[in-house]
């Protein structure tokens, strides 16, 4: 790693750990760039931030009531795309979970205004019986002690200019490919986020477009088309390749990212991606973009309960788990499948889809690409991306 880029994350943590709001404007002008345009993603829908006013108010808030607690610079992957550098540093924060009579009522008032007849939440029924049982199996869990405490992993990516300085960064929890908590469905909250952050990045869209700017959304739009019916090496750098998946899968060479795929299409078999909506940022011969997907999959409600039931057989069979873990790891799978099937058997997941590409001989590839889901719940062992910590 370079020692500029290094002393640079190095700054970023240390901000981090003091989380002084009044130094702000000093952090910002010593790790970003102040020619470019800079842009930050944060792990939730809604978290867009464009240009330095926004990226600091993000900042501020994050301080105030939120922030990482390490990067783990060890870890860290360094890709150098011409002038760009690619840091993807695996990271982590923690949360501690400390239900009391107080949290209860809250939660039993806001159980009951869901499911009035008249309340705002207009979905049905059965949907909402089943998103609340899910949040029920989580938070009365089978720790009774208070307080407890998670390591939750996070994934932070830093893009770097040739002057070493910070243009973009992505925030992304890690989730589970097949069951994540972002869905859309008729009335989802998903729905509105996606319509926010659509009407977002036109915002910052050009009045016209270069031949680069329309021949790399052109290029987008190939590859996601083709990503699981035919070879991409097309689209890509095979020299130069890079990839993580929603799960922190990584994947540094074209057979790595073919796995990847593999991965991938045992859940979702289309991709569907707004390359028109894309933010863009283009310069000399390397470009940055960043947009929405929508992975889906058609899957019958009795299907997926007989999915469900191969995968209690598996927790059943897992030797390392205790007769509790089984027990509750299967009451987990179980309201989960209840939650999922009360949706309906049309499963569509929005994705966070970042891209680094690069242009020789006139001819732009690909050379990174970052998927992600949003962050949405924060629950007791939502998944194996949440360590206790005793």
């Amino acid at each position: 790693m370079k020692t500029e880029i290094r002393n640079i994350l190095e700054m970023f943590q240390n901000a981090y750990d003091q989380k002084d709001i009044n130094q702000v404007d000093q952090f910002m002008e010593a790790v970003f760039s102040k020619e470019e345009a800079i842009a930050i993603l944060g792990t939730s829908d809604g978290e867009l931030s464009f240009g330095y006013d926004e990226c600091r108010k993000l900042f501020i808030s994050d301080w105030q009531y939120w922030g990482f607690e390490k990067l783990n610079l060890d870890e860290c992957i360094i890709q150098e795309v011409k002038d760009k550098t690619i840091c993807y540093v695996p990271s982590s924060f923690t949360f501690t979970f400390d239900v009391n009579e107080e949290n209860r009522k809250g939660h039993l008032e806001d159980i009951i205004n869901r499911i009035k007849l008249n309340s705002e939440d207009q979905r049905d029924l059965q949907v909402k019986f089943g998103e609340i049982l899910y949040e029920l199996v989580h938070i009365y869990h089978q720790r009774p002690l208070n307080p407890r405490k998670y390591r939750i992993q996070l994934n932070v990516t830093f893009i770097f200019n040739n002057n070493n300085r910070i243009i973009q960064i992505n925030f992304s929890v890690p989730d589970n490919i097949r069951r994540p908590d972002a869905r859309l469905y008729e009335k989802s909250d998903f729905n509105r986020y996606l319509s926010y952050e659509l009407k977002k990045f036109k915002s910052k869209l050009k009045d016209t477009q270069s031949e680069d700017e329309r021949a790399i959304r052109h290029l987008i739009k190939n590859f996601t088309a083709d990503y699981f019916s035919k070879e991409i090496n097309q689209y890509l750098d095979l020299n130069n390749i890079f990839a993580i998946n929603v799960n922190s899968q990584v994947a540094k060479n074209i057979d790595e990212i073919n796995s990847l795929r593999m991965n991938q299409q045992k859940y979702w078999d289309k991709l569907t991606i707004f390359d028109q909506e894309a933010y863009l940022e283009v310069y000399e011969d390397t470009a940055i973009l960043l947009t929405k997907m929508i992975a889906s999959k058609d899957i019958d409600n009795d299907e997926y309960f007989k999915e469900t039931a191969l995968e209690i057989e598996a927790i059943n069979n897992d030797e390392s788990l205790t007769i509790t873990q089984k027990m509750f790891k299967i009451r987990q799978l179980i309201t989960i499948c209840f939650k999922e099937t009360a949706i309906g058997s049309k499963h569509e997941f929005p994705l966070r889809v970042h891209f680094v590409l690069s242009k020789e001989n006139n001819e732009w590839k690909i050379n990174f690409f970052k998927m992600s889901y949003s962050f949405y719940y924060l629950l007791e062992e939502r998944n194996e991306f949440m360590k206790y910590l005793k």
